[in-house]
């Protein structure tokens, strides 16, 4: 074989420090934009990124040469470096709970598990249902509010 084939799925999650509900307006929506400019340099793709409040899921297609424990630590870091620039007063305190859930998805799981993670606060809502095996310990298997 001439080639390397990687088709590799993983879902991440993590959440911030203290389960601080901080995930909201412009710190969610830069908090996602970095992460998939992050992805980037280490050609993982990012196939679904979403939060709810208090946590984050990623599902992403991993490339073979990406180490996913370098590639998560980086991407916690580097977000909340640069969201906590101490030259600007507008931003929060944006801290991360240490460690992070990954885990494989099959190929056949992908497209659902992408709008689960579309729907975050949905799910995790009074209306919604948190699905335990895509929550895997960082939300409970019922509902939850925003707080």
């Amino acid at each position: 074989m001439g080639r390397s084939l990687c088709e590799v799925y993983i879902h991440f999650i993590w959440t911030t420090k203290n389960r601080t509900p901080i995930l909201r307006d412009l710190l969610e929506v830069f908090v996602h934009k970095k992460i998939h400019a992050f992805a980037k340099n280490h050609k993982v793709e990012v196939l679904a990124c979403n939060s709810a409040w208090d946590h984050i899921h990623v599902l992403a297609k991993w490339h073979s040469t990406a180490a996913m424990a370098d590639v998560v630590r980086e991407w916690k870091s580097r977000v909340s470096n640069e969201w906590n620039d101490p030259d600007d007063d507008e931003r929060g305190n944006l801290k991360w709970q240490s460690g992070s859930g990954m885990f494989s998805v099959s190929p056949h799981e992908v497209d659902r598990l992408v709008n689960y993670i579309a729907n975050q606060k949905y799910h995790h809502s009074k209306k919604g249902q948190a699905i335990h095996r895509y929550e895997r310990g960082y939300g409970s298997s019922g509902n939850r509010s925003a707080g």
